[in-house]
């Protein structure tokens, strides 16, 4: 029992120690996730800048005073790479958040198949243990007392004979139940 104890606690354990590194590993890679997006970010940032101080030089330049044309091109594809952006952000994060469902649901799947499995091994002992003792109850008398012949038979070793084939009967009387 103390074996088995300690088996359980290990399987626990290991069971602990593995969800542990699954849950490290996840928030680990969102962390960099959340980097990359945030240099992603910083980038986007500096580029819409750099837009900004394009235009912002064109209309004090005056050789460029006239191309209105120009300027409004700029702000629109600055809009566009705006909106694109935010786009990107809420599929990203949406898909994101879906990888985090995905990724629990096999934890707890795998945590279910371990104590499935745990199960399986223990209700095997107790099958072979069961079967054990069932061949024991069924095993044909002794070889000395078969050839010893009824006659020669004392009353305690009769007695002992009648009460394995009482038990014989019982256990097939219970196995046809």
């Amino acid at each position: 029992k103390d074996l088995e104890h300690r088996e359980s606690q290990l399987e626990t354990l290991q069971s602990d120690t593995e969800l542990a590194r699954t849950e490290h590993a996840s928030l680990q890679q969102a962390s960099n996730e959340a980097m990359k997006m945030m240099r992603e970010m910083r980038n986007t940032h500096l580029q819409e800048i750099r837009l900004l101080q394009k235009g912002l030089q064109a209309r004090t330049d005056d050789k460029v005073r006239n191309r209105v044309n120009e300027m409004a091109d700029l702000v629109d594809k600055l809009g566009r790479a705006i909106v694109q952006r935010d786009e990107a952000l809420k599929e990203n994060s949406k898909l994101s958040s879906q990888l985090n469902q995905a990724k629990s649901e096999i934890r707890n799947l795998q945590m279910e198949r371990s104590k499935i499995l745990s199960q399986n091994k223990k209700l095997s002992k107790q099958f072979e243990g069961m079967r054990s003792r069932a061949e024991k109850l069924m095993a044909p008398p002794k070889e000395s007392a078969m050839s010893a012949g009824a006659e020669d038979l004392s009353d305690d070793e009769f007695e002992a004979e009648l009460a394995a084939f009482e038990r014989r009967y019982m256990v097939l009387d219970e196995g046809a139940k």
